[in-house]
């Protein structure tokens, strides 16, 4: 019942199968062994590479950190010397507080209202809530007289 035109033929077939499945096996024990080689030598190389980055490291290390020093000499420590200065300054003049009366010539409609302040901070007089400056024209509108 079995009819093949030629045995040869399958053994040939056969033969070929072998040999190109015993190359591939080669072919791809070759590429392992070269693969392990490859793999193993850059697990050598890393300690050279750690030596060196390490190295690198240290030296951009002090560099940096030299370069910040300078940065902070030059530019920053200035900078909170004089905001040290200026809050002395200011402290100072916050304590040094002056009382201004108001008279006929100076701040006349704030003589006798129970809103004048009068009070010098830093340099500037605080006349009243309502008009900080004091009021220049006339009888001033929200004057009221002090309780005895």
């Amino acid at each position: 019942m079995e009819y093949w035109p030629n045995n040869d033929w399958l053994k040939i077939m056969e033969t070929l199968a072998t040999e190109v499945s015993t190359e591939v096996d080669r072919c791809f024990q070759e590429l392992g062994e070269q693969a392990n080689q490859i793999v193993d030598e850059f697990l050598d190389v890393p300690d050279e590479i750690l030596r060196s980055a390490e190295e690198f490291g240290d030296e951009l290390n002090q560099i940096l950190v030299a370069e910040i020093e300078e940065f902070f000499q030059e530019f920053i420590d200035p900078v909170f010397e004089f905001e040290i200065e200026v809050d002395q300054v200011s402290t100072e003049a916050e304590l040094f507080v002056d009382y201004v009366e108001p008279s006929k010539e100076q701040y006349a409609a704030c003589v006798g209202c129970q809103h004048y302040h009068g009070y010098v901070y830093g340099g500037n007089l605080l006349v009243c809530g309502m008009h900080p400056y004091g009021w220049d024209a006339g009888d001033c509108p929200d004057w009221e007289g002090k309780e005895v």
